[in-house]
């Protein structure tokens, strides 16, 4: 059954699918928003939650768990720009265990926090260099390596993305971690 919602706001367009006796979007269904979002798979009280898939206009997608209507559990997110995330979700944001991978070549295999890079993790480089250690905020933080492709290896102790080698006559390692 189809069922137009018009509640003002970014709730309205159309749902196709299952309701409750209160008549709230509730079992298997598909809405399609106004704003060109589409939402198919599982709902729970009027909010997506259990198994779905999320369209979005730009051509992002989302497939995975949900509960009230935000990302939890495990998910991926294949964002628009190629970049794709596959991993665990805590409260509409990549938390736990996971992978981000970037349409260049680099990837990412770790654990986030609130949204970043953030614990134990590895990255590889596009160009081949490769850094082992702790990330904070994005960015290496705490005990690492970083392992040039040619072979050669830098180990120290890392603030916010700068090292301070465990050699001391190593030269610096200039970069950019995004």
């Amino acid at each position: 059954r189809s069922h137009m919602i018009d509640r003002g706001g970014l709730d309205s367009g159309k749902y196709d699918g299952e309701v409750n006796g209160e008549g709230l979007r509730n079992g298997h269904g598909v809405m399609q928003w106004k704003n060109g979002h589409t939402y198919k798979g599982d709902w729970k009280h009027d909010k997506e939650d259990g198994q779905g898939r999320y369209m979005f206009p730009s051509g992002a997608e989302y497939f995975g768990n949900l509960k009230q209507g935000r990302k939890e559990g495990r998910g991926k997110f294949q964002y628009a720009t190629g970049k794709e995330y596959i991993g665990c979700w805590k409260d509409d944001k990549k938390h736990g265990h996971g992978e981000f991978k970037w349409p260049n070549g680099q990837h990412y295999v770790g654990l986030f926090r609130d949204g970043f890079m953030h614990g134990e993790g590895q990255c590889t480089f596009a160009n081949g260099d490769k850094y082992v250690g702790g990330w904070k905020k994005g960015k290496p933080d705490g005990r690492g390596i970083y392992m040039y492709k040619n072979g050669t290896q830098c180990s120290g102790n890392w603030k916010n993305g700068i090292i301070e080698p465990d050699e001391p006559n190593v030269a610096p390692i200039n970069g950019i971690f995004v």
